[in-house]
């Protein structure tokens, strides 16, 4: 181990400015309770506390902080601005910049020793163990074979490079950059090592085997905290034109772990006490209760993702979330004021765009937002910006795809719509991509089509009484009156609240020959 590697089994503590740092537990907590830090930041922190009263220069600290990784100052510079930003107002005295020598500790520091029973305040008296903001990521360049040629092994380190981009334009996690993930090629077999080594909470790694005419490539999820591989997936490809299936790999790696990731968020989020819910945890909680189109759910997903921008007021993609909720609610037949609503929703969006106007969740709940709001032409205009930022944006495409099938451009509607099911298979609102496909097909006068897509958005079980007054409105335009009038019958009968114009009024608004389709149809059904 290198002598300035830092050395967490030692059982310290340290006090400075009302904080107090644990190197043995691998906690920090001040006078509110636990602070959030991640791996890096911890122990970047650690270092600098250890060595406090003297500049650390750039290279120290990237020597103690990514030992036998190669990365860049930049990182340095983001983890200096998220130490800072945990300590709060204390932050930038105690870190400070040094110009053109490093960094500086500047605070004089308390420590003590803990005997194993315990220390100056008893283990009982301490806050719970805060588990650590999730969402860290390493892609590990494919595992290639020495049969396979230098040509295709720089071909699949592209797919690897792209999947990196991917997931890194979205910004919805902390992405390790490729340089520091290809620099531990060797540990491609061994994906829970790398993890560990690079401080991150999940690793994708996989190889690849020559097989026929072509390559069959295995990919694994790894959740690094436990060492279980989360989803496995395997694919061959055909060596003939194997420049035109990047898109279609890179979007099945990044399709899965996404949706994985996102399970075992939600699972681990599940159990947690409200009371000691950490930002990460409170938003995961309110996406899975947002999920469910009900009153009590989404006033409970509205009341989570508050939590999570008051545990974090950096977490954009709570406040875009949050935005996306309460633009919901507007339009429920619940909300009390959804005018108001509406207003808070745009103004949550702003808070988003202010932090990240970079991240396609900023750009996608400002778009929904002014549609809410009645300015179609400005929600269009950044909903397609979330996607320029995001190729792998699936909100961002079911977005435009919508305003496209209401407001007719059904060609353009049917690619959008069918590139976001791609990307996001099991979203919960697909029922809603499915109405919009049939409307955007009574745009294009394809009656069958329409049917079809209403048909399926209806029969999903978590069809809510607006999408099935809608299917079936639709269904009738498309000639299926019969099944349109079974719909409402159950609908009458279940004492369900819709509003059957409720798409004729702001903020939907539909136009294009598809409005007087549904008007008729309406009037069939009322029949």
């Amino acid at each position: 181990m290198p002598a300035n590697e830092l050395r967490f089994t030692e059982a310290r503590e340290f006090r400075f400015a009302g904080f107090t740092l644990d190197l043995r537990q691998g906690r920090l907590w001040g006078t509110t309770g636990d602070v959030q830090l991640r791996p890096k930041a911890f122990a970047l922190l650690a270092y600098m506390v250890q060595n406090s009263g003297r500049v650390l220069s750039k290279a120290e600290l990237l020597d103690a902080v990514w030992p036998d990784v190669t990365v860049t100052e930049d990182s340095l510079a983001q983890c200096i601005h998220a130490l800072r930003s945990a300590l709060g107002d204390a932050g930038p005295g105690l870190v400070k910049t040094v110009p053109r020598r490093g960094y500086f500790f500047d605070h004089h520091i308390g420590e003590g020793r803990f005997a194993e029973g315990g220390s100056r305040a008893s283990r009982a008296e301490r806050p719970a163990v805060a588990v650590l903001k999730p969402g860290s990521i390493a892609v590990m360049p494919l595992d290639v074979g020495p049969s396979v040629s230098v040509q295709d092994r720089t071909w699949f380190d592209g797919v690897i490079n792209d999947v990196i981009s991917q997931l890194a334009r979205l910004r919805s996690f902390d992405v390790i950059a490729r340089g520091s993930t290809f620099a531990l090629r060797d540990f491609t077999a061994d994906p829970l090592q790398a993890g560990i080594r690079l401080g991150v909470d999940y690793v994708v790694a996989g190889s690849v085997d020559p097989h026929g005419e072509g390559f069959l490539v295995r990919t694994d999820l790894v959740r690094t905290d436990t060492g279980t591989i989360l989803w496995t997936d395997e694919i061959w490809v055909k060596r003939e034109g194997l420049l035109t299936l990047v898109g279609a790999l890179v979007d099945r790696i990044i399709v899965s772990v996404l949706s994985q990731i996102a399970k075992t968020e939600r699972n681990r989020a599940r159990f947690v006490p409200d009371q000691s819910l950490t930002a990460w945890q409170a938003f995961h909680r309110g996406l899975e209760a947002f999920g469910v189109y009900s009153e009590p759910t989404l006033m409970r997903a509205r009341a989570y993702l508050t939590r999570a921008t008051e545990l974090d007021p950096g977490f954009v993609r709570a406040f875009a979330a949050l935005s996306e909720c309460q633009a919901c609610l507007s339009r429920t037949h619940f909300c009390k004021d959804g005018k108001a609503e509406a207003a808070a929703a745009r103004r949550t969006a702003e808070i988003a765009m202010r932090l990240d106007e970079a991240a396609p969740s900023a750009q996608f709940a400002y778009a929904h937002a002014r549609w809410s709001n009645g300015a179609p032409d400005i929600a269009l205009a950044h909903a397609r910006k979330s996607v320029e930022l995001s190729p792998s944006f699936a909100e961002g495409f079911a977005e435009i795809g919508f305003y496209n099938s209401m407001y007719n451009d059904p060609q353009a509607a049917f690619a959008d719509l069918a590139r976001a099911e791609v990307l996001s298979p099991i979203n919960p609102f697909i029922d809603s991509v499915h109405i919009d496909r049939a409307v955007a097909h009574l745009q294009a006068r394809a009656f069958d089509e329409a049917a079809f897509w209403a048909t399926k958005a209806v029969k999903k079980s978590e069809s809510y009484p607006q999408m099935q007054i809608t299917g079936a409105i639709v269904l009738a335009a498309a000639g299926r009156l019969d099944q349109a009038v079974t719909i409402v019958r159950t609908l009458r009968h279940e004492n369900a609240v819709y509003d059957p114009l409720k798409i004729m009024k702001p903020p939907f608004n539909i136009a294009g020959p598809a409005r007087d389709f549904l008007l008729n149809a309406i009037h069939a059904i009322e029949e």
